[in-house]
């Protein structure tokens, strides 16, 4: 063989290459192929075609999939009721573009707009393109994804024959809801309270360390220092300093110290350690002889953070709904009843658990080492917040 025909057979598999690996990448049929280099040249751009076509759908899928919730929103806000059915709602602007019949404020695309648009830019490439998108199915994939799943069909012809190629599969296309706000506090508080789902990562509680002390217990911000006359508003913190050898510690709401020297009036505790940081929502429990780090569960009362839980789904709570109908992908936060009350509205002694606090139906509930008067925690979440039996009372 000459070198020309080398040539020729090189570039022959070099092109073959990727149509083979994209032929084993779907699940599909293909029909009718060249066999000059200009036919192959045409069944790769092809299968490019197709490849962008599928993953297309996928964002299309998500950014359609945002609107038509929150429309949902929209509409539950304006009307002050719950939906009769969230799936259906969505599901009829995902297709129509319309909500109970009368045409959408926010979704101007629906998903067949998509597949018009997929088809004319086909048409320009010389291809034939046919998309059927059948079964669509709304529900959820977990406590912070609304789940599109419905049945994908694709057929890409060339225009001149060169090729065709069919491809079937269902879609599963989950769709975020962070940073969208929650319906339940909407219509519970009449728009007095509104909130956006911010996942809550990390610890509620944690147990920073044990030792030797008393006074009962004492809470407030930590502050490391070997010299707390330096500190502004001691009453509200918690002293963490290597030896407490002045009257002026009890000036704190708390110590927590590696020796004293001087008597100590406050709740206070003596540890081998200090491995406390500055800045810490902290609580000295001296009668138990611990001392615990609470800024996690502060941080998500003060920002009524959410985390998967027993509460309603987001697609109960489009409806209104204080019950789940997808277990395991619940969704529930802390209520702030201090922003409640200077929203104007009653506060209830009622657990902090949104869900619960919604509900007339009372539960058993504690207080909290170091959460304040307006925070109550029910018997069934005291281990999902971490509130052990320490920090809990009456």
């Amino acid at each position: 063989m000459n070198r020309k025909g080398l040539f020729y057979s090189a570039l022959v598999v070099i092109m073959l290459a990727p149509i083979i690996a994209l032929t084993f990448t779907y699940s599909e049929s293909m029909k009718g192929y060249g066999r000059e280099i200009g036919s192959l040249v045409r069944i790769k751009s092809g299968f490019y075609f197709l490849d962008s076509i599928t993953q297309d759908v996928d964002r299309s899928v998500d950014i359609i999939g945002k609107r038509c919730i929150l429309e949902c929103i929209n509409h539950v806000t304006k009307e002050g009721v719950g939906l009769d059915s969230s799936e259906d709602a969505i599901k009829e602007l995902f297709t129509n573009k319309t909500l109970n019949g009368e045409k959408a404020e926010i979704v101007n695309t629906t998903i067949y707009d998509w597949i018009n648009r997929s088809k004319d830019i086909a048409k320009k490439r010389g291809f034939i393109l046919n998309i059927n998108i059948t079964d669509l199915h709304i529900s959820m994939y977990d406590s912070f994804h609304v789940l599109f799943s419905f049945n994908f069909t694709i057929e890409l012809r060339d225009k001149d024959n060169v090729f065709s190629f069919e491809k079937s599969e269902i879609k599963n296309v989950p769709v975020s809801i962070e940073g969208m706000e929650d319906p339940i506090y909407l219509l519970r508080t009449n728009g007095k309270v509104t909130n956006k789902v911010e996942k809550f990562e990390g610890n509620f509680t944690e147990l920073i360390t044990k030792g030797t002390g008393g006074n009962e217990w004492g809470t407030g911000e930590s502050v490391v220092t070997n010299n707390p006359y330096s500190v502004d508003d001691r009453e509200e913190k918690i002293l963490v300093i290597d030896s407490a050898d002045d009257s002026v510690v009890n000036q704190f709401a708390g110590v927590i110290a590696k020796s004293n020297t001087t008597t100590i009036d406050v709740p206070y505790l003596i540890v081998p350690k200090l491995n406390i940081t500055n800045n810490t929502m902290t609580v000295v429990d001296g009668d138990n002889q611990e001392v615990w780090n609470i800024g996690g569960l502060y941080e998500a009362r003060e920002n009524s953070s959410y985390i998967s839980g027993d509460g309603p789904s987001f697609l109960d709570r489009l409806e209104n709904k204080l019950t789940n109908s997808y277990p395991g992908k619940g969704l529930e936060s802390l209520v702030n009843k201090k922003e409640f009350e200077e929203s104007g509205l009653e506060v209830s002694e009622r657990s902090n658990v949104d869900y619960i606090y919604f509900n007339t139906n009372s539960l058993n509930i504690y207080k909290v080492k170091g959460m304040g008067d307006y925070f109550r925690i029910d018997e069934d979440d005291l281990d999902t917040y971490g509130v052990n039996n320490n920090l809990k009372y009456v």
